[in-house]
């Protein structure tokens, strides 16, 4: 059985090197083209999705409309509108990985999208108290 301690820095090593890797430039990019669409469509499948959705969840908290595509909700989308797309299929960029199949790609994919959200909270000049009004409120 592996050691907690060493695994655990093992993966955090890991995707610090990946997000290292990130071009902060096409970061700057991305965050203004999130915060000039109109609309954000969000598309992947799988657990790769799950961690795109939670980005779908914070740029709505930054008064962001995001729209999961095949939603039943799903609103037509239209020139002002941005989709992204995420697929860990790439077999984790030629990067070796302790963690199995797309893992390393989803955990970097969550924390890539809280990084955006934080540049996007302090471009908008939020406070992370106005950020309530756009939580979900039937909890």
């Amino acid at each position: 059985m592996r050691n907690y301690k060493d695994t655990s820095g093992r993966i955090v090593s890991e995707v610090e090197a990946v997000l290292k890797q990130v071009d902060p430039r096409e970061v700057e990019t991305l965050v203004r083209e999130l915060i000039a669409a109109e609309k954000v469509f969000l598309f992947a499948v799988g657990r790769v999705f799950l961690s795109l959705q939670c980005l779908g969840k914070r740029l709505g908290h930054m008064g962001i409309d995001c729209q999961a595509v095949g939603a039943v909700n799903e609103k037509p989308i239209g020139s002002r509108d941005l989709m992204l797309i995420a697929s860990g299929s790439d077999a984790n960029a030629g990067l070796s990985s302790i963690q199995p199949m797309s893992t390393l790609f989803d955990r970097c994919l969550h924390l890539f999208g809280d990084a955006v959200t934080l540049m996007i909270q302090d471009a908008k000049g939020l406070k992370k108290e106005e950020l309530w009004r756009h939580h979900a409120n039937l909890e």
